[in-house]
Order: C-alpha cells, then structure tokens, then sequence
C-alpha cells in the first residue's frame, strides 16, 4: 500500500513535469506527441473507470492527431452501455479534433452555444455510437530505443475504441463546419471592431439561437402576443435587444442577418432590405409579422413590386392628408388584396409595411426608378386609388391636396386632371361606398371606421361651387364653332381651343386659370408649384389673369398675398 501510494506521487510529479515542459516546448511537435502520448499511458495504467457513474469530468480541450485517452474512455463507456453522447461531451469532442474553424477561435463562447443548439437539433438527446470490437488500447513510443524493455510499451481497457470506427467523428466535424459559416461573419466583426461586441450590430449577425437571453424572450413573447391579437406588432430595432448598451444604427448586411435569423423562427420584419426595404435607424419603428418557415421571405414576385409602390405612395398621402387612421389603411388593403394576385406573405408584408407608414410617414425618395418600370395605365390607377385613400375619411384639405400634386407630378401624370378627379369622386352618390379591408385592425380601438362614409353637406357645397365654376368656365373658354367641324374640340385640339379664349390669355395661362378655378383658396405656395411646372414666375401668371379678368369682368379673379383667394362672388355674379 505504501508502496503503491509513493508511486502515485511520483506518477503524478512526472505528470506535472510534462505539462510544465509542454508549456515552454509545446511549439515543438515532435516533443508534444511524445509528451501526450506519455500522459495518456500514464493515465491508463492507473483508470478505474468502467461505467458513467465513475467517469470523471471533462477533460481539457487538447489538439492533437489523436483524441484524449481521457475522451476516448468516455465514448467507449457511451457505446458500451449504449447511452447517447450529451451535448457538451460532443462540443468536448470537437474542441480535441484538430481542425477547429476560425469562428471557434474568434468568439468560443457563442460557437460552443451554437454547436450545442445545432447538436440537439439534429440528434435530439446525442448520437448513439457503436460498440466496436476494437478495444481501446493506448500505445507510447519512447523517444529513446535504449530503455530496457523496447521503445514501446501499451496499456489496455476493456471498453471498445470508438476512434477505430468508420469517420465515427463526421457528424461532428460537420456541426463543426456549419457554426462557422453562421458565426464567420460575427466573429470577423468583432476582431475588427473588438469595441463593439455588446453592440446591436454584432447581436444582429449572430443566430437566433445565441442571440442574448432576454432578446430571445422578447421576440418569443412578440410571436405569441401576435398568434391571439392580430398577427403583427410594432416596436423598434433596439427594442429587441434591451440589455446591449450600444444602440448605433446597424449596416445593411446586419439588418439582413436580422431578417433571416427573424425568419428562422417563423417571423417577418419591416422594412426588410432583401425585398427592397431601407435600413432603419435603431430607435425607428420596425413591424413584427407572422411569416410561414416554409415560404421563402427574401423574395418576391413581380406583382409585388407594383403593389409595394402603390402601398408606399398610399402611405404618404394617407400620412399627409391627416392623421394615418385605419379607414385609409383598410381602403389600401382592400385594393392590394382584390388587384394583386399576391402570395399571402406578400399580403402580409404590405400590411406590416403600412403599420409601420401609420408611426413613420415614407418618403417618396427612391421611388423614381421604381415608377418608371410601371405602365401609364397602371400610374393612373394608382392616382385615382390615391384620391380614394385622401377622402377616406371625408374631404381633402390644403395639406392632402398638395401632397397629391406632388405624387401626380412623380407618377408622371397631369395633374391638371387631379381637380376634375377629387370632384367627380367628392360627388358620388350617398348609397355609393368603397371598398374596405374586411379585418379592422385589432389594436384600434375607434368606433366607425368599419366603413367609409362622406360628410354629404360639404359635398353639397363643393358640388354647388363646382357647378357654378363649370358654368363660368364655359362661359370663359368658349369657342365659336366653325361650320362642318364638331362642337367640341378633339383632344389634340386642345391647346388650340385655349389659346383661342376670349380672356386673351396663351395656352399656359389658361391652364393655370383652370387649375386655380378649382378651389376657393391657395397657399401662395401651392401656387408657386403649379406655376414651376408650367415655366410661369407666380406674381407675373397672377397680375395677367388678373388683367384679362378686369378687362373682361372689371374685378380681379385671384386676391390676397398669402392665402390667395379665389374670387368666387364675380363667378357667382356672372352666371346670375
């Protein structure tokens, strides 16, 4: 007994000599196989393990040509009594091959989190190994050929050599393989940028499943919330990562990872930069939406892109017009639903994207390329549903009405002919409705936006005044009619028939006069845009009309600086 206790001390001294010389020597390979390879037979000769209740913890991470004799014990003992590998012995396994990937040495801590994820996803409680009938047997040669009993000595167990099997390690050099692909990105951006690990850019380019803990939560409980009230929520990118300190804005490559890590777990996002979304600042809004996994989210169709430029113009004259109320975002929905054969994650897109317009108004920055792809035809559809959406909630005011010059002007579509179509849809019928979303919005707590009625009064009115600017106009822009000819003029007679006014005044000027005719007020503004448009300086286009009118009506037709007035009495007067 003695004896055996004094040659365990010496056993262990020898041992503690090793690793001190493998400390100082370990750049040598030669030196370190031959110091392994005398460890792993010292520690064979003293192992009493034979079952998982003896066997010891895990061992250090070693790389080397061959496993750990302490790591190949513990899968012998696995395969023998035919239990299942547990997740951080297969990490262990890993970590002692000798091809670890970069990512493994740029950022552990998330690799060994990943590769455990990735393992029970794929192996569910671990990988059952085989019983070989090779038994584990550590084999040392000594560096020297002059000790007595040969240069090499063995120790043998009574476990089989899972190491001796066919590639029995492949699945885990595979897991391996796949977290560094999905962690390669991340780890490159921290060893740039080691400032920045706690950073929302580096969160958004890791997997969801090593995202931080309460991130992870959060966008669990956002899923669920949404599964019982609606589908889709509204919050901001730093929202979903509250325990990182660094809220700077994150780069389009990021905010892409975000989106497929979000898609992984069966969520959408927008803006989404794969279907053409910005990159929002951390502190915007972003919308959450419920996407099916199996549909792929990072494309999209070509009627997509038309109904992601009527939904983004829509947005901006909803917004514009007055507070972005769920009857403009039910008649925009309807529209997208019932003249786009979209994909139901299309259809979910869009109305997340527009959740998002009702917090954050769009801009129409960007959108030219994207216009100029569309036909005339589909434009004008686009303007007449744009009118639609600015009287879904009654009439237009000054703001609305400019938003919608400036739209008509980007879809390239006159928009003299804006006027005409605000009137003729301010007068329809009071048993005519349009259309809505069949769904109101669960989180609107508004009473009678289920349907879109008009303030029939104020269309009396409006119709009343249009009335009698019809009649004026006729009166003004009255042509004689040349025998044998039609009484009304062609279209491509049209500026011929201006020009031929009795006001006396040239072709841009009566387009003008009939824009401004179509209102009781402008701001001085207004004017000045519709009057950049037509190549006219606005106080030289206001004093000629006013001229032309005092030589006809001896009154002004336009008074005021800044509102313009409209002078409605002489047209009232003139049609008495």
């Amino acid at each position: 007994m003695f004896f055996d206790a004094l040659l365990n001390r010496e056993v262990s001294e020898i041992e503690d000599e090793i690793r001190r010389l493998l400390n100082i020597y370990g750049g040598n390979s030669s030196f370190t196989q031959y110091a392994h390879s005398l460890l792993d037979f010292l520690a064979a000769k003293r192992y009493r393990a034979k079952n998982l209740q003896t066997l010891p913890d895990l061992p250090q991470p070693r790389r080397h040509w061959q496993l750990p004799f302490e790591m190949r014990v513990a899968l012998g003992i696995f395969a023998k009594e035919g239990r299942p590998v547990p997740p951080e012995w297969a990490v262990r396994w890993y970590e002692c091959l000798s091809n670890q990937a970069s990512a493994y040495r740029l950022c552990r801590e998330q690799f060994v989190e990943l590769f455990k994820h990735m393992y029970t996803e794929l192996h569910g409680e671990g990988i059952l190994l085989a019983r070989t009938s090779t038994t584990l047997t550590v084999l040392h040669h000594t560096a020297s050929p002059t000790f007595g009993f040969g240069n090499l000595v063995s120790a043998e167990l009574d476990l089989p050599d899972v190491s001796a099997g066919i590639r029995a390690d492949d699945a885990i050099r595979w897991i391996g393989s796949e977290c560094n692909s999905c962690l390669s990105p991340y780890g490159r951006f921290i060893n740039s940028h080691p400032d920045k690990a706690k950073s929302i850019e580096a969160a958004c380019l890791l997997p969801f499943s090593v995202w931080p803990v309460d991130s992870r939560r959060h966008v669990l409980e956002q899923k669920i919330a949404m599964e019982s009230d609606g589908g889709c929520k509204v919050t901001a990118l730093q929202d979903l990562f509250p325990s990182l300190e660094d809220r700077s804005s994150v780069s389009k490559k990021a905010y892409a990872r975000l989106s497929t890590e979000l898609d992984s777990v069966g969520m959408g996002i927008e803006p989404d930069v794969r279907v053409g979304g910005r990159v929002p600042a951390s502190d915007q809004p972003i919308a959450l939406f419920l996407a099916d996994r199996s549909s792929s989210n990072a494309t999209a169709s070509g009627e997509y892109a038309t109904a992601e430029v009527l939904v983004h113009l829509a947005g901006a004259i909803a917004a514009a017009a007055r507070d972005f109320d769920q009857a403009e975002k039910n008649v925009i929905l309807d529209h997208v639903n019932t003249a786009f054969p979209l994909a139901q994650a299309e259809r979910a897109r869009l109305a997340a994207r527009l959740r998002v317009y009702r917090v954050l108004p769009p801009s129409t920055k960007g959108l030219k390329k994207k216009i100029e792809s569309l036909q005339q035809a589909t434009r004008e559809t686009i303007c007449d549903l744009l009118i639609h959406i600015s009287l879904a909630a009654g009439t237009v005011g000054s703001e609305g009405v400019r938003a919608l010059e400036t739209l008509f002007t980007l879809l390239g579509v006159d928009k003299s002919t804006l006027y005409s179509r605000l009137h003729k849809t301010q007068t329809r019928s009071p048993e005519t409705k349009l259309p809505v979303a069949d769904a109101p919005d669960a989180t609107d707590t508004r009473k009678g936006l289920g349907q879109i009625r008009f303030d029939m009064d104020k269309v009396a009115v409006l119709r009343a005044e249009s009335e009698k600017i019809a009649a004026v106009l006729n009166q003004v822009f009255e042509e004689p009619v040349v025998s044998g000819e039609p009484e009304t003029p062609a279209a491509d007679e049209h500026e011929e028939t201006m020009e031929a006014s009795s006001l006396g005044l040239d072709a841009e000027h009566v387009s003008l006069l009939r824009v401004l005719l179509q209102r009781p007020q402008w701001a001085k503004s207004e004017i000045e845009q519709i009057c950049h448009d037509r190549n006219l300086m606005v106080d030289g286009a206001i004093e000629q009309i006013n001229e032309a009118f005092f030589d006809r009506f001896d009154c002004a037709a336009l008074e005021g600086d800044d509102p313009i007035d409209v002078n409605y009495e002489l047209l009232a007067k003139e049609i008495a």
